[in-house]
Order: C-alpha cells, then structure tokens, then sequence
C-alpha cells in the first residue's frame, strides 16, 4: 500500500456537547485540551467440536466507552465546565459529540448515546504552575460514527 497524504492532526479538532439530549450541540473546543476514548470492545464467544480443526466464534454486543476528555477550569458558574460539574453532581446525562478533523462536511465524527454519564470528576492540583484542568470521565455508548453532515 502507498503511503497515505490524506494525514492530520487533532489540533484542530472539534467537540461539542448538548444538555438537552442532543438537540443543541455548544462548541467545547476552546476549553478541551484532550481526548481519549476506550473499551467498546465487542464481545466473542467460542466453541470447539469434536471435527474441524478450528472453532465456531460468534459475537456479541459492545460494551460501553469509556471518554476521558480534560477540560479547562474556566472558574464562572456557567459555561462547559460548569455544565459537566452540574450533570456529575445530578446523575444527568450529557451528550458529547467529536470529530478529530475538525467536523466539517464530510470529516468523521462520533457521536454518543443519548444515555452518557459523567461518572469521574476530579479537582486539579496544587503543584503545577499550568492552567487548571480536570480530566473528567464518561461512561457512554456511541449512538453514532459516521461523516459529519452539513451545518
């Protein structure tokens, strides 16, 4: 295979998140400094018989994500930040959508189940000179992967 020319880097990402279930997305991005996703591994199963030199592998369902994304403090009382700290401390879900290309026509873009919870919100710490920032933790399905569509 030819080495690709169609690489980029997340710098300039997109995420956004919605309050409401997903009808109104508000741009996170400017106080997002990373994501990183994991789990959702599909489950497997396997059974041997008596011929046949190899098993019968069947799947199963996903389980869910796991999003770590680390969020400035932005210290008001409104704002990203602020939102995700109300929906940890209620049990309210938050839907989170990104899209490390930028999520401009076309680019890839992932989508969370309208049923995704903060489930980690840790408080900063005292010994860095850095801005403040919190890597809060999600626990969630993807609702969706798929090119994003126009705004």
């Amino acid at each position: 295979m030819a080495q690709t020319a169609n690489a980029f880097t997340a710098a300039g990402g997109a995420i956004e998140y919605a309050t409401d279930g997903g009808s109104t997305y508000n741009d996170m991005a400017g106080v997002t400094t990373r994501i990183v996703a994991s789990g959702g591994e599909r489950a497997t199963g396997l059974r041997y018989t008596l011929d046949g030199e190899t098993a019968i592998v069947t799947l199963g369902k996903l389980a869910p994500y796991s999003l770590a994304i680390t969020l400035l403090d932005e210290n008001a009382t409104t704002g990203t930040y602020a939102d995700f700290l109300a929906a940890y401390a209620n049990g309210t879900a938050i839907r989170v959508r990104w899209s490390p290309a930028g999520g401009t026509t076309g680019d890839l873009e992932n989508t969370s189940s309208a049923d995704s919870y903060v489930t980690v919100f840790p408080y900063g710490s005292a010994d860095s000179e850095e801005a403040a920032a919190h890597a809060i933790e999600m626990t969630m399905l993807v609702g969706s992967i798929g090119q994003a569509a126009a705004a």
